[in-house]
């Protein structure tokens, strides 16, 4: 814990001279390793909002799939990356598709039944996105159309 803590206050102190791919690298790594560091992330989520524009897709995928396992909810970064998500929707490769779904869908899923704002993200994104999972559709690894039909099946399509 005490590396995992120095790595994090370095990272969030050096965090506006990171590039967007180092950026979302220290947000799925902390995941990977299913770290929540508040100070870290409360940076992550601020940058990825300012900055959101120069993620690649796989930048996009692997930070929609770090907030969604360390179970993140900020609202800005998420429309960030649903709307530069649908832009890039043509480069986007499988994996990146399955994970963005699959990431605002398992961020909207509570006990409550209430609507959630990851909700409606999810469901825009599906509508930008299934056009062209459909034409990648022969490219998808299984476990990629496993999350992809459990995310599409949980938004009732």
């Amino acid at each position: 814990p005490m590396l995992q803590n120095s790595a994090a206050v370095s990272a969030a102190f050096n965090m506006s001279s990171f590039k967007a791919q180092e950026l979302s690298n220290v947000a799925w790594a902390f995941a990977t390793f299913g770290v929540v560091n508040v100070r870290l992330f409360k940076t992550v989520t601020e940058h990825v909002a300012a900055r959101v524009g120069d993620f690649e897709p796989q930048h996009l995928s692997n930070l929609a799939w770090s907030f969604a396992t360390l179970r993140i909810h900020h609202a800005s970064s998420l429309r960030g990356i649903v709307r530069a998500a649908a832009t890039k929707r043509a480069s986007l490769a499988p994996q990146a598709i399955a994970n963005l779904i699959w990431a605002l869908v398992a961020l909207s899923e509570d006990d409550t039944g209430e609507t959630r704002f990851e909700t409606i993200q999810a469901g825009l994104l599906c509508n930008a996105l299934v056009p062209s999972a459909m034409s990648q559709l022969g490219e998808f690894k299984t476990g990629e159309l496993e999350s992809l039909a459990w995310a599409c099946s949980s938004l009732c399509w």
